[in-house]
This record gives structure tokens, sequence and C-alpha cells, in this order.
């Protein structure tokens, strides 16, 4: 296998920055974008959560959810959207109904 570096994909695809890096990434990771993406759920969902239980002295779980899921649901659209898609369709749309059902969560919830 030949070592090439991320200039040298970046270079073929004619891309730059971010988009040239997390392309030449996934091209040789294809799991990389859905790991992200997973990771930035538990990043938002814990953050949202522990934010909320600090200043109010419980935590919401399922607005919490509802949040994260759709942040990554529109995250993962503008990724699928991107020039060459960062993320794959199968990726994309879980994400998608991640985030429909985080907002049926929401309304469904009997809230406090």
């Amino acid at each position: 296998m030949v070592y090439t570096d991320v200039a040298s994909y970046m270079s073929l695809n004619n891309l730059t920055g971010a988009l040239g890096v997390l392309s030449a990434i996934n091209s040789q990771i294809p799991i990389f974008s859905p790991f992200l993406l997973f990771s930035l759920f538990l990043i938002v969902l814990g953050g949202t959560y522990f934010s909320e239980k600090r200043l109010q002295s419980y935590g919401d779980l399922v607005g919490s959810f509802c949040i994260a899921s759709i942040f990554i649901g529109i995250l993962a659209m503008v990724m699928f959207m991107a020039s060459p898609p960062i993320i794959d369709k199968v990726s994309a749309l879980f994400c998608f109904v991640l985030g429909i059902i985080g907002v049926v969560a929401i309304f469904s919830s009997t809230g406090r």
C-alpha cells in the first residue's frame, strides 16, 4: 500500500478546508462519520442533561434527547448534502429518523 497524505487527497478531489479533510478521512475509514455523529450526539445529550440538572436540580432526559437528536439530524443532512457526501444515505436517514423520534418523544411526554 502506497502512503498518501491528506494533501494529496485534497489535490485529487480539488477540495480544501474541513470538507477535504473529512472526505480524505472518510475515504480511508468509512465508519468515521457515523462514529463522529454518535460521539457528538452523546456530548450534546450529556451536556444539555447535566446543565439542566445543575441549574434546576433535576434533569429532563426526554428534552435532552430531543435536542440532541434534532441537532444530529440537521448535522447529518448537512453532511449528506456536501458536494462529495461525507456520510452515506443509510446513516443520514437513521439520524433523520432519530430526530423525528425525538420530536415525537417530547410531544408525547407529560413533562413536569
